[in-house]
Order: C-alpha cells, then structure tokens, then sequence
C-alpha cells in the first residue's frame, strides 16, 4: 500500500528555499489532498506558500508521483501549480 505525504514549504528566499515541513500521511491521495486543500493544522503558517504530495511505497522513501500546491492569499486557500522552479532537480521533500 502507498504512502502519500504532505509537505510544506516555505517561501523561496534569495538562496533556494527556506525550510520543509512533513506535515502528515495518508494510504489514500483523496485525503491527502483534502488534508492540503482544507489548511488541516494551519499548513499555511503565514509563509508556507507551497505544499507538496509525494507518494512513495512501503520502505525507503522515494517519491514515485508528486502534485504540487501554492497558497492563494485572496482566497486563503491552496491551489494546484505546476512544480515551482526552486525543485527542480530536488526529490524526497518528505523525507526531510
């Protein structure tokens, strides 16, 4: 059975990114995805602007699948993007 994570991640700075932040996991992308969407925990935290879901399988953590998340001020709320620039090249955010 597969695990999806949820990650969030602070604000790019002027070298890369701030800090990540493995939030929780779910057997099912349907909640993980609710659990994005909803601000479970307050995700958000003021600076959180992009929330990851990495699905890996059972053992080591490797991300198999990853859908990205950026958080929209005007409606307070996440929303699907396209991966951002600053990960590219970057796997595993999950993984700490």
């Amino acid at each position: 059975m597969n695990i999806f994570a949820c990650t969030t991640i602070c604000s790019p700075r002027l070298f890369g990114v701030g800090s990540s932040r493995c939030w929780a996991f779910f057997h099912n992308y349907d909640k993980a995805e609710e659990y994005i969407f909803g601000n479970y925990g307050d995700l958000h935290e003021c600076d959180n602007d992009y929330a990851v879901i990495e699905e890996t399988e059972e053992g080591p953590f490797y991300a198999i699948n990853e859908w990205w998340f950026k958080w929209n001020n005007l409606i307070e709320k996440y929303e699907r993007c396209g991966k951002p620039d600053f990960s590219n090249g970057v796997l595993n955010w999950g993984a700490g």
